[in-house]
């Protein structure tokens, strides 16, 4: 079951932070949230960081979204800021 929970792909965090997915990737993974496969770690399901789905483009792929304000606080305390347009997100 999914979370009603706000939830954002890497791609849409970097949007929001004005970076690339691949510098959301390395911070996330420098905090233990990823591996270095792209994957997430079990403390970042155990902790609500992720949710998994399937890839409807391809069968027996996943995808991960990451909770939108769990995240961003990692994100922010390390270093990186919101772009200005989209502080009304949140």
């Amino acid at each position: 079951m999914q979370s009603k929970e706000p939830f954002f792909t890497l791609t849409g965090f970097a949007r929001l932070c004005g970076t690339t997915r691949t510098i959301i990737g390395r911070i996330l993974t420098e905090q233990g949230l990823r591996i270095i496969s792209k994957h997430p770690t079990l403390r970042a399901y155990e902790e609500g960081f992720v949710e998994q789905y399937d890839n409807i483009f391809i069968p027996g792929k996943y995808l991960y979204k990451w909770h939108l304000y769990k995240t961003l606080d990692v994100l922010l305390n390390s270093g990186l800021t919101i772009v200005k347009e989209y502080y009304y997100v949140l």
